[in-house]
Order: C-alpha cells, then structure tokens, then sequence
C-alpha cells in the first residue's frame, strides 16, 4: 500500500497554487486543462522533430500545445489566421512596438492587430518581464536559441554583448526565463521572420508587485543604457526593432478595464515614464510588464522619438465570457 501524502504537505501545495504570481495562471491565461480520453499510443502521432532540440544551450518551449499550438503547421495556421483577420493591414517599418502575452487564444487577436502591420527586421531587442521571481531581477539571456515548433530562432550573441556593455545592470541568467512571457511572443515572430536574431532581457515585476524594487531614477538609468545601445544599432546601419510587452488591468469589470486601460495607453505611447509610475503605484491601476516598458518609454524619448502613431486596446472577454473579471492588452506601434 502507498503512504499517504501528509496533510500540511497538501495544504503547502494548495496555498502554493493559490498564490502563484503574476498574469500566468489567472483569468487571461489560466492553466489549461488536460482533455479526458484514451490517450494515443506514440505510434500512432508521431511526435514531430524540434529544430534545435539536441542543443544544451536552446531554451525549449514550456507553453507548445497549451497556451499555442504544438506543431510546425498548426502554428503557422494558427497565427496566419489571426493575421488575416485584420482588414486592410499593410506591414511597414516600425522602430518599435508592444504586444502582449497571453494565450494565443486570449491575446493573440490583440497581437496580430500589430503585426500585421510591421514588417520584421533582422534583429528584435525584446524587453519582458519576469513574472515568478525566479533568478536574476534584471536578467539577459547571453546564449543558446530560443525553441519553438519547427523553428530555432537565434540569439545574437555579439549584440547581447554590446547591449551588456550598454546596460551594466543585466546579469546573464536563465531562470528568469523559464516562463511564457518571452515564449509567448515568439509564435508570431516565428512566422513573420524565421531567420530573426534576438537580444533577449527580462525584468521582475507581476500584477501583485508594481515596480518592485524600482525607482524612476534606476528606470532612468537602464533608459539611458538602452538608448545608447538602440542609437550604435542605428550608427552601424543594424535593422531593428525594439519589441515590448505588458498586459494591462487584471480582472476588473470591463467598464473599469476600459478606463484604467486607456490612461494606462496614454501614458505609454507618449513615454509618459513618471505618469505612468503614479498611476500603478499611487493610484494602485493593475498592470504586469510596468518595468520593462518604462524602461524602453525612457530610451525611446531620449532618442527623440514621436509618440507611438498607432495604437489600440483589447482584452479577453472574446474568449473568457466574464465581463466582471476582464484583462486588459495593448497593441501600439512606433513607425520609421
């Protein structure tokens, strides 16, 4: 007979469960749930062969078949039909954009409205956030691509160094990582530009804890780190794009989502970094991404850029059908 597990073992694991931070496992992007059913025998669906899976240094896919789809080609379809769900889009050159990171299947229309619009250069610098305090608080992914069905798109290891050099602050780290909030943007990556370069950077913060550890004055800094970084990119004739991510308010009834929503926006397509800062922490608006966003607001003013030309706002009441428990994403683009 099996021993049986100890109660405060099961109440530990249960509060665990209950508490874990961040946008992952809530509302917009709950856990998925295992489907009953004869399972199949591995001879009859033969797994399909990961590009890039026999190196020890890729990062493999946690969220393949769950949050997105598990395969090469129901991927590629996936994600073409959302993209082609946006009327009358033609893709041009953009210095930088937000997207969110949900499930494909909450967020992801929200997704294609930008990137249907912007055509994907040889190079992306992805600012996300690390939900889970796991590893470094400020962490750069410095080797080893970054897995997805049928595609194995690199990381440029000669601009991570510079963007290092540039930024102090970043410790090379692969916990940080270990999450969907890079992952879940790279199926839409994958199908625009196969052969992107990344230079990949994580930054702690969730929906529980705004800015945590984080004053203006240290976003300021990695700003400026980043904005030298963006500005030898332009000085070296580098196509690139700045990729950032947020999610917005977090299960609040809609009427509210679509207000705190819309000041949040408004203070991020003008790089608005000390409004933005008083709303979420002053004013208590939810939001999961503040940090690295303002981080990349700040680079983007002190390069002189313009506010973001487009911008829009949806959510995941189209597949949650729970107009009192509503997350909030953005999509916005900065053109050439």
């Amino acid at each position: 007979m099996s021993a049986r597990p100890a109660l405060p073992f099961l109440l530990c694991a249960a509060l665990a469960a209950a508490i874990a931070p961040g946008c992952g496992w809530l509302g917009g992007d709950e856990a998925p749930k295992k489907k009953k059913g004869k399972k199949k025998a591995a001879s009859e669906e033969p797994a399909e062969p990961q590009v890039g899976a026999d190196d020890p240094t890729a990062r493999k896919p946690v969220r393949a078949g769950e949050w997105y789809a598990g395969t090469a080609e129901k991927l590629d379809n996936q994600v073409k039909k959302l993209i082609d769900a946006v009327p009358g889009a033609t893709p041009a050159k953009a210095a930088a954009v937000l997207t969110p990171h949900g499930g494909v299947k909450h967020s992801g229309p929200t997704a294609a409205e930008v990137w249907a619009r912007v055509e994907v250069p040889p190079v992306v610098v992805i600012l996300a956030p690390n939900h889970w305090n796991d590893g470094e608080r400020l962490a750069v992914w410095t080797e080893g691509p970054w897995l997805v069905p049928g595609h194995a798109l690199a990381v440029d290891a000669e601009l991570t160094a510079r963007l290092r050099h540039h930024m102090p602050d970043l410790k090379p780290d692969r916990a940080a990582f270990g999450h969907h909030e890079v992952e879940l943007l790279l199926p839409f990556l994958q199908y625009k530009r196969p052969d992107v370069r990344l230079v990949v950077v994580a930054m702690r913060d969730n929906e529980k804890k705004h800015y945590p550890q984080t004053s203006v004055d240290e976003i300021t800094k990695l700003g400026a780190g980043l904005a030298a970084f963006l500005q030898e990119l332009d000085a070296s004739g580098t196509e690139h794009l700045l990729l950032m991510t947020t999610d917005l308010s977090h299960y609040v009834p809609q009427a509210k989502a679509q207000a705190d929503d819309t000041r949040l926006m408004d203070h991020i397509v003008r790089y608005d970094v000390e409004g933005l800062y008083q709303s979420v922490t002053t004013d208590k608006i939810s939001i999961c991404g503040e940090l690295p966003v303002s981080v990349g607001m700040d680079a983007l003013r002190r390069l002189g850029r313009p506010a973001m030309q487009w911008h829009t706002l949806g959510n995941n009441l189209h597949s949650s059908k729970k107009p009192d428990a509503v997350v909030g994403y953005p999509g916005a683009i900065l053109w050439r």
